[in-house]
């Protein structure tokens, strides 16, 4: 994961560099944020592994007799 973050980092940071010379800081700003609501729109639709959806996401402990 973290290599991972340290080549997108060194690579990446050329890319938007390139990006800010071709359409300004405006168009880098807002592909950025294209960008950003593309992946927040695809995280709305992940699920949590196990589940179905229909059950509650916390329920209610079962209690046990004192013995």
């Amino acid at each position: 994961m973290y290599s991972g973050k340290l080549v997108s980092g060194l690579f990446c940071g050329g890319l938007g560099s390139m990006v800010v010379d071709a359409w300004g800081c405006n168009g880098a700003y807002a592909l950025a944020g294209g960008v950003s609501m593309m992946a927040a729109a695809i995280a709305l639709l992940l699920r949590q592994p196990g589940r179905d959806g229909r059950t509650a996401a916390v329920t209610a402990p079962e209690v046990q007799p004192a013995s």
